[in-house]
């Protein structure tokens, strides 16, 4: 068969989802350093305040928000993106449109190999009308026929870091490491210097870093168990504590500061380097199953991710000494035994009830472990 020699990988544009593929794709540029590697994001939820047409339209990314991942990243040639969400909005001709723009977008780049890392209609669909002859995607998924290579592999099975490396198995390529990777901009090191300097931060003993973010309100812990940790930690005058969010998390985090008892330096970060600049420097971060979790482990911090009972069979992907994960040990009377269905009691804002029924103790103790 022959190499490769123009790929496109099309992939989530969550933030977890693009470091975790970092592996994958230096896979593929360090055994094809001479082929042409793009990467399509598509998102389902874009970091723009509002959408237009030209948002529906795949165009080459300006590496913002989930893309900043692959700012600087020597294994990817071009980054493009398309908001799925601008995609949804728009109605008859015009959706008509800009899906023929797109066709005829992803047809002018010439891929000759597709590989698709979600089981997604529309993943396999841009695949196949790429004109591309390799289009590679797991077996189990609705539209596998209009896929070439088709290896029987899951997320939930293989975990996410095993599953995109065995995607590349149809072109002959494995993952020799797990590692995912996050470049900090020089810049940005030095605000996360003067940050220290400015809240005093260099004089502890170790940085708790706690960023309880999370698009989805269902994944969220208790505010008030949040608040109970942090007061735990700020108890010892050897910890100091960053309490990280964005813009996006700002209600719960209000929740949250409500019950805090103790001295904590807030950080509220615009973008991905800015919070990696800052989270290198933390002892370990506690955070869910999130976007910034894998930050955290991309630049070689320790993690405590507090998950809900399902979400470890595909994300508990890293060195379980290094990166512990608690989750509830309660059997849920809403949920089937191998799925959450991420039901939030009624009347309540965050925290299903799975998330509602970890152990404050069990977190304790997972906390100490990393302490010591």
């Amino acid at each position: 068969m022959k190499s490769p020699e123009r790929i496109l990988v099309i992939a989530e544009g969550q933030l977890g989802d693009a470091l975790v593929i970092t592996p994958a794709l230096r896979a593929i540029k360090e055994s094809l350093p001479s082929s042409s590697l793009s990467i399509l994001l598509l998102y389902r939820r874009k970091y723009t305040e509002s959408s237009s047409f030209e948002d529906a339209v795949i165009r080459k990314s300006p590496l913002k928000g989930t893309a900043e991942v692959f700012l600087n990243n020597p294994h990817v040639d071009e980054v493009l993106e398309l908001d799925r969400g601008a995609m949804r909005s728009l109605k008859g001709l015009k959706r008509l449109r800009a899906e023929k723009k797109n066709i005829k977008i992803l047809r002018q780049h010439k891929f000759d190999t597709v590989i698709c890392t979600f089981p997604q209609d529309r993943f396999a669909i841009y695949s196949y009308l790429s004109g591309a002859n390799i289009r590679i995607g797991q077996k189990k998924q609705g539209m596998s026929f209009l896929l070439t290579d088709k290896p029987d592999v899951s997320q939930s099975e293989n975990g996410v870091l095993a599953y995109f490396c065995k995607l590349l198995e149809p072109i002959g390529l494995g993952c020799k490491s797990f590692e995912t990777v996050f470049n900090i901009p020089n810049a940005d090191k030095e605000n996360a210097e003067k940050f220290f300097l400015q809240n005093n931060l260099n004089g502890f003993k170790r940085i708790v870093g706690i960023h309880p973010g999370s698009s989805q309100h269902d994944r969220k812990w208790l505010p008030e168990s949040y608040a109970k940790l942090i007061n735990f930690l700020g108890t010892d005058p050897d910890n100091g504590i960053i309490l990280f969010y964005s813009k996006y998390d700002i209600p719960y985090i209000g929740e949250i500061k409500k019950n805090v008892e103790v001295n904590i330096i807030e950080a509220k970060t615009k973008t991905l380097s800015e919070l990696a600049s800052l989270l290198v420097k933390c002892s370990f971060c506690i955070a869910h199953s999130s976007g910034p979790r894998h930050l955290a482990a991309a630049v070689g911090v320790r993690t405590l991710g507090i998950f809900d009972k399902c979400d470890d069979k595909r994300w508990a992907i890293y060195d379980k000494t290094l990166h512990p994960v608690v989750k509830t040990r309660v059997p849920c009377k809403m949920c089937p035994e191998d799925r959450c269905l991420g039901l939030i009691p009624e009347g309540e804002p965050y925290s299903s009830y799975c998330m509602r029924d970890i152990s404050f103790d069990e977190v304790i103790s997972k906390v100490k472990e990393l302490i010591g």
